[in-house]
């Protein structure tokens, strides 16, 4: 049990970095096993000094993204705390977020233009991937517009 009441743990209170205490002794969740890591995501914003922007850069925190929603009602909401197979074709996985593509996320586009050293490493040792051209997002500066009277 989670404490004296008898609660029992949800899977979703399990996350890496955290401590839990079972039967009076505390654990600290610092890895998992491949399946649970392999097709999980999470969104987060990346933030400049001073930008102006809140501290707080998680969009979405870590979890299995849904990518084809099966037949459900029109009154089923589009974003749920916890989704089951029976209502989801098909869900994202890592080759999914390959540098190009663009993926709609709970209605929303999101583009993947870069990656870390990391993600580099691991598309490379578990799909063979070796090149990693960046996507080039710089807007060019709008021409400037000349004043007449």
């Amino acid at each position: 049990p989670k404490n004296d009441l008898g609660d029992c743990w949800h899977w979703s209170e399990l996350n890496l970095a955290t401590e839990v205490t079972f039967y009076g002794k505390v654990f600290r969740i610092v890895n998992c096993d491949k399946w649970t890591s392999w097709c999980l995501a999470e969104i987060r914003e990346v933030h400049e000094p001073n930008d102006g922007r809140e501290p707080f850069p998680v969009l979405l925190r870590r979890q299995r993204l849904q990518k084809l929603h099966n037949d459900v009602p029109s009154d089923f909401p589009s974003i749920t705390l916890e989704v089951s197979d029976k209502e989801v074709k098909a869900w994202y996985t890592p080759m999914d977020f390959a540098l190009g593509k663009t993926l709609n996320i709970m209605g929303r586009k999101f583009l993947i233009y870069d990656m870390d050293k990391y993600t580099e490493e691991f598309y490379s040792v578990n799909f063979g991937v070796s090149e990693f051209a960046s996507v080039d997002v710089t807007q060019p500066s709008p021409k400037p517009v000349k004043a007449a009277l």
